[in-house]
């Protein structure tokens, strides 16, 4: 019962910092949307909102072609943003939040991407690189079970937090679908024994 507690806490402190750094993001765009700001103006309020905003590793507005209009922090512009799935479901006119697919200084991050909106159409995107060090930490202070293992999944079974980071940066899936399937189904905390072998 206390490691079931325990991760009901832990689960709501990721939880409620996602969300927090999500309706950051959608404040501002209401604020660059709403008003006609000109480049100078937007560039002023990011880079207000960045300083404000330690979590985030950089912050882009983009254009519906997935050009740089202004920029703040170093950015992954590694990404093909026209094949990328998160910045494509913003320019359809929803938030998204990828998966933590990269490692930069030790750091894993996610992108989210809030579509800004100006006569009821999609005209640029707000890019944000959320740092998830504060993810990390939470996972690395809670000590469950014989081996204290805990991780993050999204609900399609790919690791987004791991003590061991390659099972994340490399997009390693649990492959036990009859698990997925049972969390999914339960309200409650569901308890299983992984078996692996040594090497």
């Amino acid at each position: 019962q206390d490691y079931e507690n325990i991760i009901k806490s832990s689960a709501g402190e990721i939880r409620l910092y996602m969300e927090n750094a999500l309706k950051g993001l959608e404040g501002l765009v209401l604020v660059i949307g709403a008003t006609k700001l000109d480049s100078w103006q937007k560039e002023m309020a990011l880079a207000a909102f960045d300083h404000a905003s330690a979590e985030f590793m950089s912050l882009s507005l983009l254009s519906r072609e997935g050009e740089r209009i202004i920029s703040m922090g170093h950015d992954d512009k590694h990404v093909d943003l026209q094949k990328d799935e998160t910045f494509n479901t913003a320019l359809s006119g929803r938030k998204a939040i990828s998966t933590a697919v990269e490692i930069r200084d030790d750091i894993p991050y996610v992108h989210i991407a809030v579509p800004v909106f100006r006569f009821g159409s999609v005209k640029e995107v707000l890019w944000g690189e959320l740092n998830l060090k504060s993810v990390w930490d939470v996972l690395e202070g809670i000590h469950v079970g014989r081996t204290g293992r805990v991780f993050i999944m999204d609900l399609s079974g790919r690791f987004i937090g791991h003590r061991e980071i390659d099972r994340v940066v490399k997009d390693f899936s649990y492959a036990r679908p009859e698990i997925l399937k049972k969390l999914h189904e339960s309200g409650k905390v569901v308890q299983w024994i992984e078996e692996r072998g040594r090497g």
